[in-house]
């Protein structure tokens, strides 16, 4: 299930809100996300930064893991391991 615009739109803005440092309000955008789509790649990483930035290194490794699944991109497993070491 691809995101809805509306959803697309809060994923977004969640990110520029990473990018600016406002991790909570970031966290917040993507509570506008169905629960149905929560589980995506792209809202996921989003997650990922939050978590990383907000150093919640359990719910970090949380995300990572399930990210994992995707063996092509070793970002995931690197940022599971950063969680574990770090936390």
């Amino acid at each position: 299930m691809p995101l809805a615009p509306d959803q697309q739109f809060a994923l977004t803005v969640a990110e520029d809100f990473v990018e600016l440092g406002m991790c909570l309000d970031a966290d917040a955008a993507l509570e506008d996300i169905d629960p149905m789509c929560r589980h995506l790649l792209e809202v996921l990483a989003v997650r990922l930064s939050i978590y990383r930035a907000l150093e919640k290194w359990e719910l970090m490794r949380v995300v990572a893991r399930k990210l994992e699944y995707e063996p092509e991109n070793p970002q995931w497993w690197l940022s599971s391991a950063t969680a574990s070491i770090t936390g």
